[in-house]
């Protein structure tokens, strides 16, 4: 995080060095229209211009990665549901076959000893 913000000042610093030395008069023209704007405000205007699409990207970016995360929480707790489930059942069959494991082995014990 530190990184960043000293990358953020240096290219502060760097604009604000070329805004300073270049603060000569351009003619812009859009269109139909002409103007006469100091080149230093066309340089912030187009860094600004970056950072609020940059932010939009960002921010669609964003929404999209915290869909998925919704999506794969739910998805998460179905499958921790069904394990749940399954081992409950799994559990269960083994309860099942040890009891008629032990209901078998007493029946041929008891057809050993009567006969």
């Amino acid at each position: 995080m530190q990184k960043k913000i000293i990358l953020i000042l240096l290219f502060a610093l760097v604009v604000a060095a070329f805004s300073i030395q270049n603060a000569g008069s351009v003619s812009i023209s859009i269109l139909t229209w002409h103007y006469e704007v100091s080149l230093a405000i066309i340089v912030l205007g187009a860094i600004a211009l970056g950072v609020i699409i940059m932010g939009l990207f960002s921010s669609l970016n964003q929404l999209r990665l915290k869909k998925e995360i919704r999506h794969l929480s739910k998805e998460k707790e179905q499958l921790s549901l069904e394990n749940k489930q399954l081992k409950d059942s799994l559990i269960l069959k083994q309860k099942k076959q040890e009891r008629d494991n032990q209901v078998n082995d007493k029946g041929s014990i008891v057809d050993e000893k009567g006969e």
